[in-house]
């Protein structure tokens, strides 16, 4: 008997020892297979020719920043074919870090990281380099802050008296649940120009809950805001609902996001050749004819200091002057645009000047989307002041909303 377990073992191992070696080399072989498979595919790459192909980037803001580290490194673009125009003498879009040791400095946005759901940013900056820490990326700075760093908020809402109020229940009602529930499971080409208060009009209470106040405040909502993004940023942050009461989820940067972020990309495509001019300004694009959407020409306004070398008066006022070029496309060029976000039209003030107040012009008085009756509703942030978007053929400036992750 014990002989017969003896061989049945042994025979058992061996069966496993064969099947160990036949993983192996499997393994081995997928392994070999992936890398000829990669190696095809990066001589394809690095023999592609681009020819006199070029790339506009409108906007230097981070979508557009990122837009070209995808073309350099994904797409092996030359990257002194890329051209990137930004109004602001600063790159950064509303991460900008505007500003002077002297007077502060001010960052009107920022991206709401989170470690679970933004695998885009975190695969793109684990390839641009810490300007920090060298040898390391951007991506591992920031989780490794982040992590010996968490967030933990002890006061999300406060009442009028400054009473810290307790916000571990969404005061939601079955109503308000089931609501939710539905727009989150609704096609978004059925919500098309609808805000968040046409959405919930038969469930008014859950503008009253924690949660709304919390949801708003976070990231910059108002009732009549898309409708589109809400429910956008409702999927992306569905991991905060357990834990909104602390923003435990909330991925901190070492630094305010323009040195962490921004600086580090821009760094990443000045040495690789992409070329920026700043203070320039895309006033206008003309399309061509046809079904698609296809540039042919842009239209530039470049700010340029006055000055005046001569050493005699002159009467002209002092101040930045203008001049306009064209720029034509070629039909194999790439012509890339971003909406701006939230903050774009955002205007500052300072302790003793109040910030200058959004006017609508008269031409919009009766038509369109209504703006807020009462003007402190424009003031509850300042990064809670939606962008303008300038629609061709009228002067109506219409609040636009637009999130680009």
């Amino acid at each position: 008997m014990n002989k017969k377990v003896g061989k049945i073992l042994t025979a058992a191992a061996a069966g496993a020892a064969v099947g160990v070696a036949v993983k192996k080399l499997q393994d081995s072989r997928k392994e070999k297979e992936d890398e000829r498979i990669a190696a095809i595919e990066e001589a394809v790459m690095n023999n592609r020719d681009y020819g006199d192909r070029k790339a506009y980037l409108v906007g230097g803001g981070l979508a557009t920043l990122a837009a070209a580290a995808y073309l350099i490194r994904d797409c092996r673009f030359p990257a002194n074919q890329i051209t990137v125009y930004e109004g602001m003498h600063i790159l950064g879009g509303s991460n900008d870090g505007i500003g002077t040791p002297e007077q502060g400095f001010v960052c009107r946005g920022g991206r709401m990281l989170n470690e679970e759901t933004y695998e885009n940013f975190w695969e793109l900056f684990g390839s641009i380099p810490s300007l920090r820490q060298p040898g390391r990326s951007v991506t591992e700075e920031i989780l490794e802050f982040d992590h010996a760093h968490p967030t933990c908020a002890k006061a999300r809402l406060v009442d009028k008296d400054g009473n810290i109020l307790d916000v571990k229940s969404m005061g939601f009602n079955q109503a308000d649940r089931m609501a939710l529930l539905k727009l989150l499971m609704t096609d978004e080409k059925k919500l098309d120009n609808l805000t968040i208060q046409d959405w919930f009009k038969e469930t008014p209470h859950i503008f009253e809950t924690n949660f709304w106040y919390m949801w708003q405040t976070t990231f910059a909502f108002q009732k009549y805001s898309s409708l589109f993004e809400f429910r956008r940023y409702m999927n992306r942050m569905i991991f905060e609902f357990s834990r909104i009461e602390t923003l435990e989820g909330v991925t901190r940067t070492p630094l305010n996001q323009y040195d962490s972020v921004i600086r580090p990309l821009e760094t990443y495509l000045r040495k690789a050749g992409v070329n920026f001019r700043e203070n320039c300004e895309v006033t206008d694009i003309d399309f061509a004819d046809g079904p698609g959407i296809t540039a042919k020409t842009l239209y530039l306004k470049k700010k340029v200091e006055s000055t005046d070398d001569s050493g005699e008066e002159s009467d002209a006022p002092s101040g930045p002057s203008y001049v306009t070029e064209e720029v034509q496309l070629n039909k194999s060029d790439i012509c890339i645009m971003t909406n701006a976000c939230m903050t774009d039209s955002a205007t500052l003030g300072s302790l003793y000047k109040p910030r200058p107040r959004l006017r609508r012009s008269r031409s919009a008085a009766n038509s369109g989307p209504r703006w807020p009756e009462r003007s402190r509703d424009w003031e509850i942030r300042s990064h809670s002041l939606p962008s303008l978007r300038r629609q061709t053929g009228s002067a109506l400036l219409l609040p636009a909303k637009v999130m680009i992750s």
